[in-house]
């Protein structure tokens, strides 16, 4: 099998693992489909400083009737916010990520969100390859 990659390589193997995720270009090169589809929901990423009512030494989840929202510290005395939400936008605000603890989050003490350092959105999918391999080449 050849397989040519981005940058113009060529790879010859008798057998190539394709390890390379949703865009494999193994896969892809083999002429092996990738079914499934994505999930309805998607997740809202936003690396925040913010005060208030969650820990900055351990990751806490809060589950409530508007969803679930992760709040992880990160090193650098940031956390990370993530949440899944019917859309989420491609580059969260202050507004956007604030109402997610506040509908979510916790009562006692309020998580407040001062500034996004960064902030992303993704969608999980459920797929798999229609094979582990189109047979070996002669």
């Amino acid at each position: 099998m050849s397989a040519v990659f981005a940058g113009g390589a060529t790879v010859r193997a008798k057998y190539v693992v394709g390890a390379d995720g949703m865009h494999s270009t193994v896969r892809e090169q083999a002429g092996i489909a990738f079914t499934g589809g994505q999930y309805a929901e998607s997740f809202s990423l936003a690396d925040v400083r913010l005060t208030g009512g969650v820990p900055g030494d351990e990751v806490i989840l809060f589950f409530s009737p508007a969803g679930l929202v992760v709040v992880a510290p990160l090193p650098d005395g940031t956390h990370r916010i993530v949440a899944t939400v019917d859309e989420a936008p491609a580059e969260p605000d202050v507004a956007f990520v604030q109402a997610l603890p506040d509908s979510r989050g916790p009562e006692k003490d309020r998580a407040v969100v001062h500034e996004i350092i960064w902030g992303s959105r993704f969608r999980g999918h459920h797929r798999v390859a229609d094979a582990y391999r189109p047979g070996r080449p002669p």
